[in-house]
């Protein structure tokens, strides 16, 4: 599992810096506002298993390629069976500081690094107890945008993968498999 992570921040910082040709940079003489940008994501599914997610990010434009920023999430997750007379629930709440590198006009890649405070059961134990889960998403994706407002999907791989992690029901082939996460959202220029 840790050779498929080399490999891949391997990969993309090779990519990352095999794009870069020009030192001049056009964001130079921008101000601080004409740098910055919001967006996020948000997701909702309901019925028997409830999902509802809140990704609200803020980002800087460090030059044309290359940007980081920070973002707040809110995780609610819901299961229910009434047919067996079981329901369970879990607020989740957390902070994530990220970089991107935008390779060509519509490539990302992505790097970011979250902590979430989730309700969790302590291995052998029958109690749910608080618990600061670590996250770490590496991976890429493809944004396509009109001026400066962007829709973005994104392939993450979680790199620290934790027993605990609240995107264990969000893996793309199932709890127990590789712990590949997709997401979407739009992003918005703050300035002109």
């Amino acid at each position: 599992m840790k050779w498929i992570c080399t490999l891949l921040v391997l990969c993309l910082s090779t990519l990352s810096f095999g794009q870069k040709t020009d030192n001049s940079n056009s964001l130079s003489n921008s101000p601080f506002k004409d740098r910055l940008y919001t967006g996020g994501d948000l997701g909702l599914s309901l019925g028997n298993l409830t999902f509802v997610n809140v990704n609200p990010i803020l980002g800087y434009m460090i030059d044309e390629e290359l940007s980081a920023g920070v973002g707040l999430k809110y995780i609610y997750y819901r299961e229910r069976y009434p047919e067996y007379n079981w329901e369970y629930s879990n607020s989740m709440f957390g902070g994530s500081i990220f970089a991107r590198y935008l390779i060509g006009d519509s490539f990302i890649a992505h790097a970011e690094l979250e902590t979430m405070n989730a309700e969790v059961r302590p291995f052998l134990s029958t109690t749910l107890t608080r618990k600061w889960v670590p996250v770490g998403l590496l991976g890429g994706g493809y944004r396509q945008g009109v001026g400066n407002t962007y829709f973005q999907i994104l392939v993450l791989y979680d790199a620290i993968n934790d027993r605990d992690s609240p995107y264990r029901s969000e893996y793309l082939f199932g709890p127990s498999n590789l712990p590949i996460i997709i997401r979407g959202g739009l992003i918005l220029g703050i300035g002109n």
